[in-house]
């Protein structure tokens, strides 16, 4: 019975980790560059920036 459980927690966790993802992936503004928007290297962290 502790494994339903489990197994329903770890389901759940999923789904709502693909659901966030999804929702952060059509709420993400478009770049304006040739980089599809990525928060992780230094182009867009200079263009968020205006520097």
């Amino acid at each position: 019975m502790n494994q339903d459980f489990l197994v329903l927690a770890i389901i759940l966790i999923t789904i709502s980790y693909v659901l966030y993802s999804l929702y952060r992936n059509l709420k993400m503004k478009k770049a304006k560059s040739d980089c599809n928007g990525c928060s992780g290297c230094e182009l867009t962290q200079k263009i968020k920036c205006d520097c």
